[in-house]
């Protein structure tokens, strides 16, 4: 099967069977999945999702028993379709600035809590994973991805006329390098699994009716190991890689938030002031 099969063990109480975002166990609790069963939407994340999204994360990372987190989703369409857009429909400038601010206070909070997880944590993709399902699959530690014609990333934001918040400019960077993080925010890209591949972004391709068993196999080598020894070297290799993360999660949201801000405006007048605060503030000095 290409989607995820339903998990054993659930561990967060009162879970309906229809919950669109479910947190189990298996393996005899040392395999945490959070699944998004939103398929109808193709496994878009709505503002209810996203609470339940972070307490299932903490859930996994509190848990003794845990060692490994999978992030997968239900259906054959898509690993996740990115925001549900609906949020950002409602009367007026407030309601759509309501909706930019929960993404900025708690949206980027799921990116961030997968990065700095100590444990680690695989996103299992079997279909396009678009907008924050490309994020979260960047902010993952591993990526098992099925061999499906079609699949791709995509970071579209600007397209439909929306800031990169929450993740994407971080993680992207972070794992592809600049240059290919341009091509896929600036651009708008959809990056194929043969050059995601060849970018060294994919830890595993799999048929789609092995991915399920794969992904096991993959964290049950994980669990295997000395958890101490598993957590630190998983933190270390993260400040090697991206000493500033913390401080680029706080200017992708300062810049998204000026940008939620003054949407309808071609170029506000402050602009140029606004870039050289956030050269100076983040940046090595203001190249103006």
């Amino acid at each position: 099967m290409s989607g995820a099969t339903p998990p054993e063990n659930a561990t967060l109480t009162g879970e309906p069977k229809n919950e669109k975002l479910s947190y189990s166990t298996k393996s005899g609790g040392r395999i945490a999945y959070i699944t998004l069963n939103n398929p109808a939407k193709l496994n878009a994340i709505d503002k209810d999702m996203i609470m339940r999204f972070l307490d299932a994360l903490h859930a996994a990372d509190r848990d003794k028993k845990v060692k490994v987190i999978v992030i997968n989703s239900t259906g054959d369409r898509a690993f996740c379709a990115g925001w549900d857009l609906t949020m950002f429909k409602g009367t007026g400038q407030n309601s759509y600035k309501e909706a930019g601010d929960l993404l900025l206070t708690h949206g980027r909070d799921i990116s961030r809590t997968i990065y700095f997880s100590k444990k680690p944590v695989v996103a299992q993709i079997q279909g396009p994973a678009i907008g924050v399902g490309c994020y979260l699959s960047l902010a993952a530690d591993f990526r098992i991805v099925a061999r499906k014609e079609g699949l791709f990333f995509q970071l579209p934001e600007l397209q439909i006329n929306l800031p990169g918040a929450t993740g994407p400019t971080v993680n992207s960077i972070a794992i592809m390098g600049l240059a290919r993080s341009k091509r896929m925010m600036l651009g708008c890209d959809k990056i194929g699994l043969d050059e995601l591949d060849r970018w060294g972004v994919i830890t595993k391709i799999c048929e789609p009716g092995e991915l399920d068993v794969e992904v096991k196999k993959f964290c049950l080598n994980m669990v295997e190991k000395n958890p101490l020894l598993l957590y630190t070297q998983k933190a270390m290799c993260n400040i090697m890689g991206m000493t500033m993360m913390r401080p680029f999660y706080d200017l992708e949201n300062e810049v998204a938030d000026y940008a939620f801000a003054h949407l309808g405006t071609d170029l506000p007048e402050d602009i140029d002031d606004f870039l050289r605060k956030m050269w100076s503030k983040y940046g090595q000095g203001s190249p103006f």
